[in-house]
């Protein structure tokens, strides 16, 4: 099995490693053009002083949460919080947080951006690795620890989420003084699903966690007028209602082989308020196991749904896989360029390649 470069006649290009954590890299320009993607990604500049990476003698290494994590053949996973276990709010505050502020992050970043808001047709995407309170303090907390002050002793779960709400908040003004003029979706992250529901109930979601997720949303759109994208993986079917509620404009990765995901239920109920980015499975679908032919069928039924009235952008609902093969991969891109220009449609086909 070749790789996609090879199955394009790609050539040479520069492999940009986004994120390690998640074996991504950014898509090289001449696929994004070949296949007339219609959004290009603002992301931070090169810090002035970048986190150094620790690497121990067993492979594992930490971020820059202090996570420790362990490489697979797909991703990093946490195998270690240095917030898990038995804490007290001083060490909360004592807690070495990301410093958020360096000059670096924004150097040449709104001449970078100017340059394609002026010159190209391009819809521009603002993004970094913002987890987002619920998910982040999972990451630095673990899931038992967190969950179980949820609800008990609370006041450490809201302590974490304060922190890292203002950290997000901080980063976003950062990235929003230099560019929020020039660009039209805000990415945000926070993953509240897993396959047959959300990973806590909606009740507690709305007592606990909304008020977090509101406060950052305001905060963005306090700075300017752009649509939010928010990225939730999972069934999330029941805390759409309160996404939109805090002004969440764009829902990412639609995955429709979760529970209640279905793209007809969605887009029926939450079309009149919500844009689908992403739908198409990487579980069943655009692996080996599904022919070309079931592949060009179900990225047509995608985009006859989601599509019905626009308010829809092409994609895979998560990274591509390493061991999906790159005929796969060129047939999704072609299929959906097709599509699009048959249509007279518009679509993004920028997908997070396997490094």
């Amino acid at each position: 099995m070749g790789s996609l470069a090879e199955e394009i006649n790609l050539g040479e290009y520069d492999e940009v490693v986004t994120l390690k954590t998640f074996q991504t890299v950014i898509s090289p320009e001449p696929i994004m053009e070949r296949y007339g993607s219609d959004f290009r990604t603002i992301r931070f500049e090169k810090p002035d002083k970048p986190f150094i990476l620790t690497i121990f003698d067993d492979g594992t290494e930490t971020d820059s949460f202090g996570v420790r994590l362990q490489g697979t053949e797909y991703y990093f996973y946490a195998i270690a919080q240095p917030l898990a276990g038995d804490i007290s709010l001083k060490d909360i505050e004592e807690f070495s947080w990301p410093e958020p502020f360096d000059m670096g992050n924004t150097r040449d970043l709104r001449e970078k951006t100017f340059n394609l808001y002026k010159n190209k047709d391009y819809a521009l995407l603002v993004y970094f690795l913002a987890l987002g309170p619920f998910e982040d303090v999972l990451w630095i907390r673990g899931w038992d620890g967190f969950l179980f002050n949820l609800y008990i002793y609370l006041v450490l779960a809201e302590a974490m989420m304060e922190k890292i709400t203002d950290y997000t908040i901080y980063m976003w003004g950062q990235m929003l003084d230099e560019v929020g003029d020039l660009v039209q979706v805000v990415y945000q992250g926070d993953d509240l699903g897993i396959q047959e529901r959300t990973i806590i109930s909606s009740d507690i979601y709305r007592k606990l966690i909304m008020k977090y997720t509101k406060k950052y949303y305001d905060s963005i759109q306090s700075k300017t007028d752009v649509k939010i994208l928010h990225y939730s993986s999972g069934s999330c079917y029941d805390l759409l209602p309160d996404l939109i509620d805090c002004r969440v404009k764009i829902l990412n990765p639609i995955q429709t082989t979760a529970t209640n995901m279905d793209p007809k239920r969605l887009k029926s109920e939450f079309g009149n308020d919500l844009a689908f980015w992403g739908g198409l499975d990487v579980q069943q679908i655009l692996p080996p196991f599904a022919s070309k032919s079931e592949l060009e069928k179900e990225i047509t039924r995608l985009f006859k749904i989601f599509g019905g009235n626009r308010g829809y952008v092409f994609g895979p609902l998560h990274n591509v896989q390493p061991k999906v093969p790159a005929e796969n991969i060129v047939t999704m891109l072609e299929t959906a360029h097709q599509y699009t220009r048959r249509e007279k449609l518009r679509f993004i086909a920028e997908v997070s390649l396997p490094v």
